[in-house]
């Protein structure tokens, strides 16, 4: 029983905004709008004293809010973290908006990594992972699903622009996580990648992660590379949380799911 305990509450997720909005502003519809409720009645309805946060910081809102999570657990703020993210599709506005941008893929497949790479594909999903120090989950008699040996944010700073990720902050915060974990990147043996299916932003993630591989390797193909949005979508704020229940699901299962829909490789990959 958790309730009274320091369980802290860390949800990514992005505001929900409605053109209902503007004509039936209750009470209700006020502050069931606010973004802080998410995580702040999870906390009132299970009696948690520790943090509560609603974190947004658009597709990497969910592994933020464990990073934090991971935190504020390592640090003794909470005994316990409740990570999460969610996205619900509720708004066509915001697909008429992303279709202007030319940000959709035309043909509604993710194509990560493909040479036929052409947009995002919105998903739907929600995530919720509970963590605590490993000895505590021993004693506790816990069901372990995965171990987490570390973990790093960064932002790319001023780059070419909102859509075109930064090489080099990738590089760094790959190399941060891996200082954080203490393990060097030729032990790993599977990368489930952001992979959004873009032209231009899968090169830019895989020149940053082997650059980052590159400072403690010069081996090659001993490390798979995947993403689950080419199955489920991009799920934006719960995207990560939704890649990590992949990699926990596949070391169960002993297997990993197909990155589909990806014949060719994009020819900026090597």
């Amino acid at each position: 029983d958790l309730a009274k305990t320091p369980t802290g509450v860390f949800v990514g997720a992005v505001p929900v905004f409605s053109s209902d909005l503007l004509y039936n502003l209750s009470p209700h519809v006020l502050l069931g709008n606010s973004s802080a409720m998410l995580a702040n009645r999870l906390s009132y309805y299970f009696n948690f004293s520790g943090p509560s946060l609603t974190i947004d910081t658009l597709c990497s809102s969910s592994l933020t809010a464990l990073h934090l999570a991971i935190q504020s657990v390592r640090s003794g703020e909470s005994s316990t973290a409740v990570a999460a993210g969610v996205r619900l599709g509720i708004q066509p506005e915001y697909l008429d908006a992303a279709k202007k941008m030319n940000a959709l893929s035309p043909t509604g497949k993710c194509r990560s990594f493909s040479n036929k790479a052409d947009g995002f594909v919105p998903g739907e999903g929600g995530v919720v992972i509970i963590i605590k120090p490993l000895t505590h989950a021993q004693k506790d008699n816990d069901n372990i699903l995965a171990i987490i040996r570390g973990s790093a944010i960064n932002h790319g700073g001023r780059g070419s622009g909102l859509t075109a990720p930064n090489t080099n902050a990738q590089k760094d915060v790959i190399l941060g996580a891996l200082k954080d974990a203490n393990i060097s990147a030729d032990t790993i043996s599977y990368v489930e990648a952001h992979g959004t299916g873009t032209e231009l932003g899968d090169p830019i993630e895989f020149t940053g992660l082997s650059e980052a591989f590159l400072e403690h390797t010069t081996a090659k193909q001993f490390c798979g590379l995947g993403s689950v949005k080419t199955n489920i979508g991009h799920c934006e704020p719960a995207a990560g949380l939704a890649g990590l229940a992949k990699v926990v699901l596949s070391l169960q299962n002993k297997k990993l799911p197909a990155t589909l829909h990806l014949e060719t490789l994009n020819p900026l990959i090597s």
